[in-house]
């Protein structure tokens, strides 16, 4: 038997005739008749009763049906199988700018040369869906609320001022980026505002180089020698991360081990984080 042959018979019996099943199919009804014929042939048995009207399906037809859906829900499952193969070779891991830049400078703690999968960092402020596995690890600024998403609690982030070592600039450099940090500052220096920038990072850059103060995460802002903190921790812009995974996914064996290095990570640096600890 030949499974084309079974698929193309059930398709036949689900539309009740040759024609919705051959634009299914993309072949023409002709042809998918003559295939009918030569099934009928090699079983020996009567599959459908021809008419004006279309194909109804026989007793023995209907047997056949039972186990070509059968046969057709073991190759899906194949399908699924192999799918999920093929997206275990690659790790997606979804953050914003600032646990992207944390994550590349401690790169070799989440991945190594041996690991049999591919990390893939897509960075940016906007979220992705891991619903729709855009990402199948993202760290958030919030708790999921989505339908197949668990979340875990990461801990308490802190962000403050910070200026340029030994600089005596008043003025603020303010991020364009629709981030809490960067209306924190619009509402409370819009006046002394003296230099914008596109993205999280060039902030930094910008705060670096002496052009005024920048609002930073604490695990950013304190690990960079040339900067140090112009104000203590800033209570309106603390919150606390998520480490987000899809329910149906979060068991694969390398997502679960990028898991874990992530924690294990965090944990190991928690002191950078300010206020609060990391919860395992």
């Amino acid at each position: 038997m030949n499974w084309d042959d079974l698929l193309a018979f059930l398709m036949v019996a689900r539309h009740g005739g040759l024609s919705g099943a051959a634009r299914a199919l993309k072949t023409s009804p002709a042809t998918l008749g003559r295939r009918m014929d030569r099934l009928e042939q090699a079983l020996g048995a009567r599959l459908f009763e021809r008419s004006g009207k279309g194909y109804t399906v026989t007793d023995d037809g209907k047997a056949l049906v039972v186990r070509a859906e059968a046969m057709e829900e073991a190759a899906l499952g194949v399908d699924r199988w192999r799918a999920g193969l093929q997206e275990a070779q690659t790790v997606r891991l979804s953050a914003g700018s600032w646990m992207s830049f944390f994550f590349a400078h401690r790169i070799e703690a989440l991945v190594g040369p041996r690991d049999p999968f591919r990390l893939d960092f897509v960075s940016g402020e906007a979220q992705l869906d891991i619903a729709r596995r855009e990402a199948d690890i993202g760290i958030r600024n919030a708790r999921p609320v989505e339908a197949g998403l668990a979340g875990k609690a990461l801990g308490e982030f802190a962000f403050a001022a910070y200026r340029a070592r030994q600089s005596t600039v008043n003025r603020w450099i303010r991020s364009a980026a629709n981030t809490p940090s960067a209306r924190w500052v619009e509402s409370h220096h819009a006046n002394e505002i003296a230099v914008e920038a596109n993205s999280p990072r060039l902030v930094m850059d910008l705060c670096e180089a002496g052009a005024g103060l920048a609002v930073l995460p604490c695990f950013v802002g304190d690990m960079n020698s040339r900067l140090e903190r112009a104000s203590g921790p800033i209570e309106a812009l603390t919150h606390r991360q998520w480490l987000v995974l899809h329910h149906e996914t979060r068991h694969q064996r390398h997502i679960r081990l990028v898991v874990r290095r992530l924690e294990a990570l965090l944990q190991e640096n928690r002191e950078l984080f300010g206020w609060g600890q990391i919860r395992t």
